[in-house]
């Protein structure tokens, strides 16, 4: 007998979503149909329940995958505007060392808050990275690839793109003393910035030096100068 079987109490047990748990359930029955059928022979019906499951298996871990790879916080706005009210009434009371501040994390927080990815959390370290850490992590990572800069207009339409398809993107800058800011890209509206000459994508900023500033759906040119744009390199997230 075929030892492997897809069965309706593994399915309602397993971790997956309501459509592929039905599917699942219906491999199930006709697993069982075919088992007690008479009207064919032992190895037909063996090999109908294995290529039915393997298919079956095969196309469930493909689309399972893709929806678990490209993922999006429902209520994204509502939790990132949360946590702008904290941010801005964060205050430093724990003594600062090497840059390092208790209201540092939303910076890197916002991306998983968004994208539920913590690709910005350093388990190492215990902490989430500064921006310069974020920099040289997105450098050297193969989770991330560079698209482009920010004056390259195309980059930003993809950058858009991706964000409205699940797709993380985050925006950065750093100097040559190592003191920049990140921005994540947010699903929206690509919308022209006066400032910059340029449309520009919907974005999310968190200011340590300047709290007051930091936002929710804004055009990325509201988080860095047009002075600056050269050296802001936008990076999408590989899945």
């Amino acid at each position: 007998m075929l030892e492997f079987a897809v069965t309706a109490n593994a399915c309602n047990k397993a971790h997956l979503m309501e459509p592929f748990k039905t599917c699942c359930s219906e491999m199930s029955f006709l697993y069982l149909f075919l088992l007690k059928s008479n009207d064919m022979g032992t190895k037909v019906r063996r090999a109908i329940i294995k290529t039915h499951t393997l298919l079956f298996l095969v196309g469930l871990l493909l689309i399972q995958s893709t929806s678990n790879g490209q993922s999006i916080n429902p209520s994204w706005e509502q939790d990132l505007n949360t946590s702008l009210k904290e941010f801005q009434s964060c205050r430093n009371t724990n003594t600062v060392v090497q840059g390092i501040s208790p209201c540092n994390k939303f910076l890197g927080q916002s991306l998983k808050t968004v994208y539920k990815i913590d690709d910005f959390y350093s388990k190492e370290m215990g902490r989430y990275m500064l921006v310069s850490e974020i920099a040289d992590f997105l450098d050297k990572s193969d989770k991330w690839t560079l698209l482009g800069h920010a004056y390259e207009q195309n980059i930003l339409n993809e950058a858009q793109s991706l964000a409205n398809s699940k797709n993380a993107v985050v925006a950065i800058y750093l100097n040559s003393d190592d003191i920049g800011h990140i921005s994540v890209i947010l699903p929206g509206e690509i919308k022209p910035s006066g400032s910059w000459g340029f449309q520009v994508p919907n974005s999310v900023s968190f200011f340590s030096s300047e709290p007051e500033n930091s936002y929710v759906n804004k055009g990325l040119s509201y988080a860095f100068g047009r002075n600056i744009i050269m050296k802001v390199l936008i990076y999408k997230r590989n899945y």
